[in-house]
């Protein structure tokens, strides 16, 4: 599996090179071969067995790198899936086109659980408020990073208040010493 989120100022070598990376073991990657030269001689080093490439953001995608994507999809000698998420209209030609509904909450954390290893309990206030303003959005779900999106709780200090009061106690007997004495 290769999920690659593209943007406009992603190059056809970045791209290439976070497929490959994520596809195959420590790739050697010449950067002046597209896409399918490289995979097809990655594919004879090292089998990959099958591959599924997830790009989202498929509108930032260069017309060199779709018809080199289109190459790969049908002359790639293993099983080779390429799902692209656009919202531009016939970028690729004999591609199906589907339109997908936004992933349900359950749908959204076996995503997130692919991923993720240390995801949180459903009970996480913060974490059940991000599966719900993702609105089911692949791109989104996967930016999750624990550290911002966990609640800090902190246990007061109890020893703290006890300490004052010990103190307290004391300067009041003290004060009561005093006056008896006086």
């Amino acid at each position: 599996k290769a999920f690659v989120q593209v943007s406009a100022r992603m190059t056809d070598a970045q791209l290439m090179s976070e497929l490959l990376e994520q596809s195959f073991r420590a790739p050697l990657i010449d950067q002046t071969l597209p896409l399918s030269d490289n995979f097809f001689q990655l594919v004879k080093s090292q089998n990959c067995g099958p591959c599924l490439w997830v790009l989202d953001g498929g509108r930032h995608i260069s017309d060199e790198m779709a018809a080199d994507l289109a190459i790969l999809a049908k002359k790639s000698p293993t099983t080779l899936y390429i799902l692209v998420a656009s919202q531009s209209v016939g970028q690729f030609s004999n591609a199906v086109e589907i339109h997908l509904e936004a992933l349900s909450i359950a749908e959204s954390k076996q995503l997130m659980g692919w991923y993720f290893k240390d995801l949180p309990l459903d009970e996480d206030p913060v974490f059940q408020t991000f599966l719900k303003e993702s609105h089911g959005n692949p791109s989104l779900l996967l930016a999750w990073q624990l550290v911002e999106h966990s609640a800090e709780v902190k246990v007061a200090d109890k020893v703290s208040w006890r300490l004052h009061l010990i103190t307290l106690m004391l300067i009041i007997m003290l004060l009561i010493i005093g006056f008896l004495y006086k």
